[in-house]
């Protein structure tokens, strides 16, 4: 992908996060907070004991079939099998030894959810020593017809601490 292309894609995101920040339904479009928060803090919860679990298939089952994932110094991967196979990249030099979050900001209405969460971990990445990372993370979800959830947009900027 060139330079322009990747630009272009990435001016496209940050406006749709500043839009997502921005954002805020007012009266009878935002849902019950506690439930909604339920609900928020449920499926990320699934989804990292997911990631907790190395298994590229059942991560990537998680993203719809159009979904965008975007991490710093990476290209932006787009579909569900693009993002499949970094997965089968990435998870066996792999382990896991901690992972929580924290449900920073979430909003509900109707069949989306859109939440900023902050991820910590300790990873070890092959032979490298035990790192923590910190990760900021913007997540689109879209419910499915059978009421699952599924990622549609994942964004996530993380440092080493």
């Amino acid at each position: 992908m060139n330079r322009i292309a990747v630009r272009s894609s990435a001016c496209r995101l940050a406006l749709l996060v500043a839009g997502l920040l921005m954002w805020c339904p007012t009266g009878s479009e935002a849902g019950d907070s506690v439930e909604d928060k339920a609900l928020c803090t449920r499926i990320w919860g699934e989804y990292l004991e997911a990631v907790r679990g190395l298994q590229p298939e059942k991560v990537a089952a998680w993203f719809t079939k159009d979904a965008v994932l975007i991490y710093p110094d990476i290209v932006e991967l787009s579909g569900r099998e693009a993002i499949r196979a970094h997965f089968v990249k990435v998870f066996p030099d792999v382990k896991i030894f901690e992972l929580t979050f924290r449900l920073d900001r979430f909003e509900v209405v109707g069949s989306h959810a859109y939440t900023f969460a902050t991820v910590n971990e300790v990873v070890q990445e092959g032979s490298a020593p035990q790192a923590r990372l910190h990760a900021r993370c913007a997540v689109a979800w879209q419910q499915q017809p059978d009421k699952s959830w599924q990622i549609a947009y994942f964004i996530v900027n993380y440092a080493k601490v």
